[in-house]
């Protein structure tokens, strides 16, 4: 099965959900755990395309009910690009601003991420990347949802950057609210 029909599948369940009534969603004080996976493909510059699949968790803590700050970090498993597959590790941090409204239990957000690829790597290349991305968050019960969001990443420092690489990935996660 497609990673493509696996998420509309899930994207399908999720908004069949959201029309059942409950008033949960996160609070001003609140902190997240979450956890991602997430696929992504690269397209452009001089590098032969890859693609590469990676695990995010994370920590957030909701300043209000609509904007998150967050710190994460990723476990990446890469193949093509003419260099065979490596696994990298990396850390970042999110600034999310959620449409959330009281009483809804689904709801979009948008969000700028910047991240630091390539932490354990020898040698250290110094990647650095900007991903905004825009997702749609639900709440299963007050304190679980289910997130999938989408995003653009560019490279502004490091490798990335000096093959003119972009890159589009999807992810999709659960997260608990505490």
């Amino acid at each position: 099965m497609s990673t493509q029909r696996i998420l509309i599948g899930c994207l399908v369940v999720a908004v069949m959900l959201a029309a059942s009534p409950a008033a949960a969603q996160q609070e001003q004080g609140d902190k997240e755990l979450s956890i991602f996976a997430t696929t992504a493909t690269s397209f452009g510059g001089g590098t032969p395309t890859f693609t590469n699949g990676t695990i995010v968790p994370g920590i957030g803590y909701f300043i209000t009910r609509q904007v998150e700050v967050s710190g994460i970090s990723f476990i990446s498993i890469s193949g093509g690009g003419g260099t065979g597959t490596s696994v990298d590790f990396g850390l970042g941090g999110t600034l999310d601003y959620n449409f959330a409204k009281e009483g809804r239990k689904a709801f979009p957000y948008l969000g700028i991420e910047l991240d630091w690829f390539n932490v354990s790597g020898s040698p250290r290349t110094n990647d650095v990347e900007i991903r905004p991305h825009g997702g749609f968050k639900f709440f299963v019960k007050r304190n679980v949802a289910l997130d999938l969001n989408a995003g653009y990443r560019r490279g502004i420092s490091g490798p990335f950057k000096d093959a003119g690489l972009n890159i589009i990935d999807v992810r999709f996660g659960i997260k608990f609210i505490f």
